[in-house]
């Protein structure tokens, strides 16, 4: 499977996650975040039946498990979702939003070299 079969069980998560979302009356505020931050709150997305399907989809990905590992699955799809909301004025299924995003994903995905900055408070730290 690739980018392109991931896409299908991805979308559905954002359309149950949608429509969970009307039926529960849900702020949209609620449907933003990062994953693994408010455990509770996961448990929204987590618990809909197209959840699994969607966090299998996204291991077959190519360089998805080279680059995250596969334990970490779960947490990219739920980032993914969150930040389908947070792209989204209102609660509502947007194609065009959905495949933008989409294309971001999967165009990192496809990126050889990534680059990574960190930042940290050294106190103890000299340098001659």
């Amino acid at each position: 499977m690739g980018d392109i079969e991931a896409k299908t069980p991805v979308q559905t998560l954002i359309e149950e996650a949608t429509s969970a979302a009307v039926a529960k009356n849900l702020p949209l505020q609620k449907l933003r975040g990062f994953a693994r931050y408010d455990i509770g709150k996961d448990a929204e997305i987590t618990s809909l039946g197209s959840f699994e399907s969607a966090r299998k989809a996204i291991i077959e990905i190519p360089n998805f498990v080279g680059r995250y590992g596969n334990e970490a699955a779960s947490q990219i799809v739920l980032q993914f979702v969150y930040n389908y909301f947070a792209r989204v004025d209102a609660i509502v299924y947007n194609q065009p939003v959905f495949n933008t995003l989409w294309d971001d994903f999967t165009a990192e995905m496809k990126e050889t070299y990534w680059t990574v900055r960190g930042v940290a408070n050294l106190p103890i730290f000299s340098f001659q």
